[in-house]
């Protein structure tokens, strides 16, 4: 049979729900042959996945995990395939389809974490799940990414401070362990969380919490650039000598004269800033 047409035969059965095991044995070792068609294969996933079926998206990331062991090669589009199914989970309710998809989303990381940075506000919305296998499965993820790719959170400090809103405390406390570790390598990207860390850290009623919120706080109290203070700033010299300021007074003949203003002598002004305290400012001879 013609490489292109097994592919759509499996693809179907994949879709009506009766994709057996051997028709996915079957798919990896034509996808192993046939490399070329890797990208068509990505494009019915995502057809498939967009459909929102609970059985189909399963199948989907199934085949998936598949494909990522036997290192196939996971093309950068299957990220979107797996947030869709992602997202039918999180509708759905089903845990088993979402703690697969974290499995694979933590394994493409593994092997590509340049292709998991879109993924990333999927995996913060995870935090504030019910289900504590979910949440857990995602900070799996997000606590390596802080630990390794940084960058990724750049842009990110409302969804961080959505999660340190959330009404569940477990998230609230991944949240400021998340930004303690971005910290550590870029507090400027986190920044932004310092007000909210800091009330959670001095105001939550649950120790465990408030811990994680002073451990995070501290990161970023070390890190906080203290306020520039201006008059500090300004150097102010010695006075020695006192030059006289020239004023340009304009006259109807459109003639400019230079008038000397009447300033004090040296004298006067050394006994002014004695009287005013401010003796040090007059250099010595």
């Amino acid at each position: 049979m013609d490489p292109q047409k097994e592919l759509q035969s499996i693809f179907k059965k994949i879709e009506t729900g009766k994709v057996k095991e051997e028709n996915l044995d079957f798919l990896l070792q034509l996808l192993g042959k046939q490399p070329s068609m890797m990208p068509e294969a990505i494009k019915m996933f995502t057809r498939l996945a967009q459909n929102g079926d609970i059985k189909v998206c399963s199948s989907v990331i199934s085949t998936l995990n598949r494909v990522a062991g036997k290192d196939l090669g996971i093309p950068a589009r299957s990220v979107i395939v797996i947030l869709s199914c992602m997202r039918s989970g999180k509708q759905n309710f089903n845990e088993e389809l979402m703690i697969n998809s974290l499995d694979l989303l933590h394994k493409i990381y593994q092997g590509y974490p340049d292709r998991v940075i879109i993924a990333v506000p999927e995996l913060l919305a995870c935090l504030e799940n019910i289900s504590p296998k979910i949440r857990n499965k995602a900070y799996l993820t997000l606590d390596s990414l802080a630990a390794t790719r940084t960058e990724f959170f750049l842009g990110r400090s409302k969804e961080l401070i959505r999660v340190l809103n959330s009404l569940n405390v477990d998230a609230r406390i991944c949240g400021c362990s998340l930004i303690k570790n971005i910290s550590a390598k870029n507090p400027a990207f986190v920044m932004d969380t310092f007000a909210v860390v800091e009330d959670l850290s001095l105001n939550h009623p649950d120790p465990r919490l408030r811990r994680e919120a002073g451990f995070a706080y501290e990161k970023l109290k070390a890190k906080e650039k203290p306020a520039r203070n201006d008059a500090a700033a300004v150097e102010i010299k010695p006075v020695k000598d006192i030059t006289p300021v020239i004023d340009v007074i304009p006259h109807e003949n459109s003639i400019y004269e230079g008038v000397d203003l009447i300033t004090p002598e040296d004298t006067d002004l050394k006994a002014m800033l004695e009287t005013m305290g401010l003796k040090h400012l007059i250099k010595k001879e």
